[in-house]
């Protein structure tokens, strides 16, 4: 409505969007992969927000789109593979409590992960990403442990830090956060998808760790010891005595240190996460923050409040992180205009909600062949309730901040965007002027989103980007008229 395209319906869904401009016209579809690029999430969400305050020169929106699709990528893949490499390394301790020397098995195991995706890359089969890396890590876990941490004094249970560790950035914790989120807001079909999805995941991730396990983890838990006393698996064979593990060690270094856990490796941590995530240097030091203080007041809620004082049930807990979060993540919004989302995103891929799923999915394969004493939590009790009291705290947060952040994007409206934002009869014949330009190429360019860029979705080269095209002539005139395009495209 805001852009005056008259008879056109869009329908946004889960991956994909439907479009068709006018009665008769042909419908037109394209779907998208999963990726995370921040900066560019960033710039289309402000400039997505513009649109829906004024009513902009169409041909200006699209080519500032063209300007963020086409802006490269701020770090290249050596620096992403360093940031993928810490990331594996510090989430064992970080996010899992657990111990130092699975801060090594991390390490070890994350350039197998790397060499996984290289392998998947130039085979061109991005889409089987999580099967075979969940395999990876089942093959590779048991090899590290048997070679280098269970040398060094480490029990069996100590694989299942180092293990999602590792798999921290593909389990499904946004899946789960944002399907209850859309599902309070009343999108119950896309919420449901996502919800589902998040299960499919979950019990993906699961199965071929399993898998993968199977290769040189046999039977590796018949002389299994916790603390140095034997369990209740000692002495067995087969595949009850073949599975990962679905509860970690009961006491660890990361618990015991925990103010050097929380609040100090979460720094790196985070920071490895915004680089992977393409956020630009000069927008990391807000959302370093936020993500600070948020890990840190968990820190503080989980090991420093005691029965007596401020222990709080585990639930209501992570209820006061999302509230938290996203209370920090909107005070960033008004203060520097950047969305709070591009704050919450690596946030809550950091809290991980989803590894809970997943442990109660590899549970059930231990409950099935006979092991009573694992993981009790059913798949969809860790699959809701988690993902729920997360996107409670976030949708409470957001509704006391909403107004603030309303009245500030007002006041700084016409400060920040300079000519385009007036909406005036000025930028109307300026879009009138353009069209006259460029007339002969629009209805080609209009269409390349649909046509063309399906191929880039495939590669998640545009996943955040729902540009269109303009012809040569459009993208000169628009050139010449406004200088400083990047000062458009960064609105």
């Amino acid at each position: 409505q805001r852009l005056s395209l008259r008879g056109a319906v869009v329908q946004v869904g889960h991956r994909e969007v439907r479009a068709q401009f006018g009665g008769g016209e042909p419908v037109f579809y394209a779907s998208c992969g999963m990726d995370f690029k921040l900066s560019r999430m960033s710039d289309v969400q402000m400039l997505a927000r513009r649109v829906a305050l004024v009513k902009p020169p169409l041909r200006a929106c699209l080519a500032a789109l063209d300007e963020i699709e086409d802006r490269p990528p701020p770090y290249g893949w050596a620096v992403r593979l360093i940031a993928m490499e810490l990331v594996c390394t510090l989430a064992p301790l970080s996010v899992y409590g657990g111990d130092y020397v699975d801060m090594l098995g991390g390490a070890l195991l994350g350039p197998c992960v790397m060499l996984t995706l290289a392998l998947l890359w130039a085979l061109r089969q991005s889409h089987l990403e999580l099967l075979m890396v969940s395999f990876t890590v089942g093959v590779v876990t048991p090899v590290v442990w048997k070679l280098v941490l269970h040398p060094m004094g480490a029990e069996q249970c100590s694989t299942a830090p180092a293990a999602f560790g590792t798999l921290l950035i593909w389990l499904p914790g946004l899946q789960l956060v944002y399907g209850v989120h859309e599902i309070r807001l009343g999108s119950v079909v896309i919420g449901a998808a996502r919800l589902t999805r998040g299960l499919v995941s979950a019990m993906l991730i699961a199965l071929f760790l399993t898998f993968g396990w199977q290769s040189f983890g046999r039977n590796m838990y018949a002389d299994e010891t916790r603390g140095g006393e034997r369990t209740h698996l000692y002495g067995t064979q087969g595949p009850i005595a073949s599975l990962p593990p679905s509860v970690a060690c009961a006491s660890t270094e990361g618990e015991r240190d925990w103010p050097l856990s929380t609040m100090a490796f979460t720094v790196p941590l985070h920071l490895a996460a915004l680089v992977f995530y393409e956020l630009r240097p000069r927008e990391i030091p807000g959302p370093l923050l936020v993500g600070w203080l948020t890990f840190a007041y968990q820190g503080l809620l989980k090991f420093w409040c005691e029965d007596g004082t401020c222990s709080l049930p585990y639930f209501v807990d992570s209820l006061m992180v999302g509230f938290v979060a996203c209370s920090a993540g909107c005070a960033h919004e008004l203060l520097s205009g950047v969305p709070y989302t591009v704050c919450i995103v690596p946030v809550v891929l950091i809290l991980a909600p989803g590894a809970g799923a997943v442990k109660a999915t590899l549970g059930s394969f231990h409950r099935n062949e006979g092991d009573a004493d694992s993981q009790t939590s059913t798949l969809w009790e860790s699959l809701v309730l988690e993902g729920a009291t997360l996107a409670a705290g976030f949708y409470v947060a957001y509704g006391f901040w909403a107004p603030l952040i309303e009245v500030g994007r007002r006041i700084s409206r016409e400060a920040k965007w300079g000519p385009l934002a007036s909406g005036s009869d000025d930028s109307q014949a300026e879009a009138e002027e353009g069209r006259r330009h460029s007339s002969a190429s629009s209805t080609e360019g209009r269409m390349t989103f649909f046509g063309d860029q399906r191929r880039n979705f495939g590669r998640g080269e545009g996943d955040w980007i729902f540009g269109l095209h303009l012809g040569d002539a459009a993208r000169s005139w628009l050139q010449s008229r406004y200088r400083r395009l990047d000062a458009v495209a960064a609105v």
